[in-house]
């Protein structure tokens, strides 16, 4: 379907048995829960969902010095750029479709 889970074992995730794919990443500084977010698809969109995480996932948009801590279960757009923080890493959103 195009979901994926991102945590240190999202393959026990709801949504990765209705077949997003789990995106296993290792936890040296402990602060990654075991189905931390999920990345969904919305129409042609791409929005990253805290899971319910004990530490929470905190995005900063381009150009913004600021992050925002995500409100569980509340799917958050995404743009070219933007940055998610989770359990102590950061992933950088890019897309080749993107319309600036």
């Amino acid at each position: 379907n195009g979901n994926c889970v991102l945590g240190r074992e999202p393959e026990g995730a709801e949504a990765v048995r209705r077949g997003a794919t789990p995106i296993r990443l290792t936890d040296r500084a402990g602060g990654l829960s075991r189905a931390h977010a999920e990345v969904v698809l919305i129409e042609w969109d791409v929005a990253v969902v805290d899971l319910g995480s004990t530490n929470g996932t905190h995005v900063r948009l381009p150009h913004q010095p600021d992050w925002r801590t995500l409100t569980p279960r509340q799917p958050f757009v995404l743009v070219p750029g933007a940055e998610i923080s989770i359990g102590g890493r950061t992933i950088t959103f890019d897309s080749p479709h993107a319309h600036l």
